[in-house]
């Protein structure tokens, strides 16, 4: 088995360009059957209800469609402006929460914290709510890199681990796989 200490230059992989132009085209796709259902939605309940007129209709999903398509953008744009940088896991926190978005209930969840210190001392948060896996694979004192496109982080030290991460897709592996089964981009050891 290879040492896994040291960040993988296998992040230069065509496989990571592929998941990428998959992606922004899915998230194409779906904004465009997003705006087609809106508009046909209220075209037809214009015409088929008195509750809402046609110039309202359109003035509704106009709104919506231009909604869809700038989350849209910002989701396919925001990607290719983060930029790749080191940081260092600085600390780790778990925080009982209550999710009180139902007016009728409530529930209790944990969300499990990790903070990362870029090289620039811009701190970020990863938050996972009852989902403990990301939290327990990273320590405090890890290194780590950023990977802008992917939005993930990748491991320095990874010869302890068991486990790996897909910085594509995020699914769980075992440390001896070289390729993630669900998007078969190569994973980073």
């Amino acid at each position: 088995m290879k040492k896994l200490i040291g960040y993988s230059l296998k992040i230069n992989d065509p496989a990571f360009d592929e998941y990428v132009k998959k992606t922004n085209k899915f998230i194409i796709i779906f904004t465009i059957i997003a705006v087609v259902l809106v508009n046909s939605g209220f075209y037809i309940a214009s015409m088929k209800s008195s509750e809402i007129s046609f110039p309202e209709a359109i003035f509704i999903s106009t709104l919506l469609s231009i909604m869809f398509i700038i989350i849209c953008l910002f989701s396919i744009f925001s990607r290719n402006k983060n930029k790749t940088f080191d940081g260092e896991v600085v600390s780790k926190n778990i925080k009982k929460k209550v999710d009180t978005s139902d007016e009728n209930s409530y529930s209790d969840y944990l969300l499990y914290i990790v903070k990362i210190k870029g090289d620039n001392g811009k701190v970020k948060k990863l938050k996972y709510r009852d989902n403990n896996s990301m939290y327990n694979y990273f320590e405090v004192g890890d290194k780590v890199r950023y990977h802008g496109l992917l939005k993930t982080f990748e491991k320095y030290d990874k010869s302890k681990d068991e486990i790996i991460f897909c910085n594509a897709c995020l699914t769980k592996h075992s440390i001896n796989d070289e390729v993630c089964s669900h998007c078969k981009c190569p994973l980073l050891k």
